[in-house]
């Protein structure tokens, strides 16, 4: 049998063959620039979340200063306190009350003014009425709204509603976040 040694081949003809050989560099490079998109595509969908994490927001803060740009108020309404309520008749307008409350924010961080949701209810716990209150609607100063509810400070809420009549017994305060 005529076993015969594979032909050589010369350098010059390595790197022709090397030349003609298809190369993954595209394809790896064009693969990375997509998963980067996608996790922008995710960070963008899911900004909300990542601005309101403790662990991310002092690092995102830190990026934005260095851009000279600012990321939205952070929103904890679990963190606020109600610290005193009354309802009383109003003094000045016939079927009308007065509520009255004060809220402190217990969160390590200035945040938006909530959304203070008042439902008035009867005996057997059914509402009777309610309402909404934005910040604006709460607070006396426009530019307390855009400076937020500084940490650990207490804050007055004074709202003026129609008097739902002697069925409503009962009130509640809940604090929902602004947009």
């Amino acid at each position: 049998a005529d076993v015969r040694a594979p032909p050589r081949i010369e350098g010059a003809s390595r790197r022709a063959a090397a030349a003609r050989a298809p190369s993954n560099s595209g394809w790896w490079a064009g693969s990375f620039l997509l998963a980067l998109l996608l996790g922008g595509q995710i960070a963008y969908a899911e900004r909300d979340r990542l601005f309101e994490n403790s662990r991310l927001r002092p690092l995102l803060d830190r990026i934005c200063d260095q851009f000279n740009c600012r990321l939205p108020m952070r929103s904890a309404v679990d963190s606020i306190r109600l610290v005193s309520r009354e309802v009383r008749p109003h003094p000045s307008a016939p079927k009308a009350l007065m509520i009255s409350a004060s809220m402190v924010n217990d969160a390590e961080f200035t945040q938006r003014f909530p959304l203070v949701e008042v439902p008035l209810s009867n005996l057997g716990e059914r509402a009777i009425a309610q309402r909404r209150f934005t910040p604006a609607e709460y607070l006396a100063e426009i530019e307390s709204i855009e400076r937020g509810f500084p940490a650990g400070a207490t804050a007055p809420l004074v709202f003026e509603v129609a008097d739902p009549g002697q069925e409503a017994v009962a009130f509640e305060f809940r604090f929902l976040p602004a947009e």
